[in-house]
């Protein structure tokens, strides 16, 4: 859970305030350019912070430092778009800033899972 510092903090983040489009945010990009396998419930913590960053990928390393927050968490904190904290999260990963310590899910398990709610669902009728 994000401290209060970081919460207070993200009230600068919401679209609105900050005034940037997510586009400028990505640099036009609409995937990142490695895949690391992110999703809505990987956690990321801070590891270290590069020379030179935009004030993006500094809030996105500050709201990880001393917490893991998931890419949901930070999308909220910051008011982007999940995709756009994607992107900056995968940058910042591919740096060595940022490492992911949550849950990968598998693909395979997926499906398994899916399968079982089908099953649920055809149960109920």
């Amino acid at each position: 859970m994000p401290s209060d510092v970081s919460k207070a903090n993200s009230a600068q983040w919401t679209g609105a305030a900050h005034g940037v489009r997510p586009y400028l945010l990505t640099r036009g990009r609409t995937e990142p350019d490695q895949d690391y396998g992110l999703c809505l419930e990987s956690l990321l913590t801070t590891r270290a912070a590069p020379g030179l960053l935009s004030p993006e990928d500094d809030a996105v390393l500050r709201f990880c430092a001393g917490t893991a927050l998931s890419i949901a968490e930070l999308a909220s904190l910051m008011g982007q778009p999940v995709q756009v904290i994607k992107i900056l999260a995968a940058e910042l990963v591919g740096a060595g800033a940022l490492s992911i310590t949550g849950h990968q899910p598998d693909p395979a398990g997926d499906e398994q899972l899916l399968g079982d709610v089908l099953v649920g669902l055809r149960n109920l009728a």
